[in-house]
């Protein structure tokens, strides 16, 4: 989606801005990076032809093992950082879970056909083709509705979610205020090689 490298680039221009580093961000470390690495190839692979025919309940598990495994690790480095880190991934956090509400009752990502529409998407090929793997489409029997794929931007020729929202803000304050934050030393947040550095006359 792209609007979340979008919030990407705003969170760098606001952190250049303020007098951020991007060498203080590019120090910024995260445990278990390759989980959601193999969670967005996991849902990228739902529209691969040869399995956009599984049956749908077994589509349904995987985007919800795949959310469920970004949301685990989205908190996890929430509760290791601290500052302006923390409060980014927890606003990632909170967009993450209204997401969730909406998907776990209605089988699927509810998107808006009349949103699809304007974003310049045609919903029934988009989704019967697969190009909207978690996606079903809005009804009248459709569970907590407005937490929905309901808001179409155009410009990306693309329909999010309130949840999608919140959680570009997070990542975008998330990066302005890494660019900030002192580099840090010996944190949990920096990875498994910080947690075997030694100090100078620590050996003896």
């Amino acid at each position: 989606m792209l609007i979340l490298p979008f919030a990407v680039v705003v969170g760098l221009l606001a952190g250049w801005m303020t007098g951020g580093s991007c060498r203080v961000l590019s120090e910024l470390r995260f445990h278990h990076s390759s989980l959601v690495f193999a969670a967005i190839a996991a849902q990228a692979a739902l529209e691969v032809p040869g399995i956009r025919g599984w049956p749908s309940g077994v589509r349904f598990a995987i985007v919800l093992v795949t959310y469920l495994v970004v949301g685990w690790w989205v908190f996890e480095n929430a509760r290791a950082s601290s500052g302006g880190a923390r409060f980014g991934l927890g606003i990632v956090e909170v967009g993450w879970a209204l997401n969730l509400l909406a998907i776990i009752p209605n089988k699927g990502m509810p998107v808006s056909e009349s949103a699809l529409d304007r974003a310049g998407i045609a919903p029934s090929k988009s989704i019967g083709l697969g190009h909207l793997s978690k996606h079903v489409l809005l009804n009248h029997g459709t569970v907590l509705r407005a937490l929905g794929d309901v808001i179409p931007l155009s410009w990306f020729r693309s329909v999010i979610s309130i949840g999608d929202v919140v959680m570009t803000v997070g990542i975008g304050l998330l990066v302005a205020t890494a660019m900030r934050a002192p580099a840090p030393e010996n944190s949990p947040v920096m990875g498994p090689e910080s947690l075997t550095a030694t100090r100078p006359g620590d050996s003896g």
